[in-house]
């Protein structure tokens, strides 16, 4: 479930940065958290006799006013899915990823060859701007990779090697495969 949690959590994560309403959703979020993490809020919510129009009606009577239509339709979409239970969990999660986000991440860069400053700047911005968060790069020579980049950042692995790409297709030739 924790996974669960985190992707949906994501998913918030995102759609309030495409709406540029991320701090605005971040207090929507925790104020709507903290309304349902009480014990009626949250019985309410998990009770299993009560219908998801029921559940949606309370989740609107229980919201204050002024919460994005958007992030009500998100809350809602949860309930139509039976995931009601996550609506805490999602709304913590994402509070505290939004508190995170300020945070350098740090990519680890291993290159066939010595980055020219510029590239190491663009290189940190394209990250930055895929991950939602500043960048810190940890830059590695391995002239063995023939060319192209390998980055590890956030247990993520874009390996854009000549390295890689040989042994691809070499692995694809074994198979007997059309390359």
């Amino acid at each position: 479930m924790a996974g669960l949690t985190a992707n949906y959590a994501d998913a918030l994560f995102h759609l309030a940065r495409e709406h540029g309403a991320l701090d605005e959703w971040l207090a929507q979020a925790a104020l709507i958290r903290d309304a349902l993490k009480d014990g009626k809020g949250r019985g309410a919510m998990e009770h299993p006799r009560m219908t998801r129009a029921d559940k949606r009606s309370f989740l609107s009577a229980a919201l204050p006013p002024g919460i994005h239509d958007d992030l009500v339709g998100f809350l809602h979409m949860l309930i139509a899915q039976r995931q009601e239970k996550l609506i805490v969990p999602v709304l913590t999660e994402f509070v505290d990823r939004g508190t995170r986000q300020d945070e350098k991440m740090l990519a680890h860069v291993i290159s066939a060859a010595e980055l020219k400053q510029g590239q190491a700047a663009a290189l940190e911005r394209v990250l930055a701007q895929k991950l939602g968060r500043p960048i810190e790069l940890s830059i590695e020579i391995d002239p063995s990779l023939i060319g192209g980049l390998c980055i590890y950042v956030n247990g993520l692995v874009i390996d854009r090697t000549v390295k890689k790409q040989l042994g691809d297709l070499r692995d694809t030739i074994k198979r007997g495969g059309a390359v």
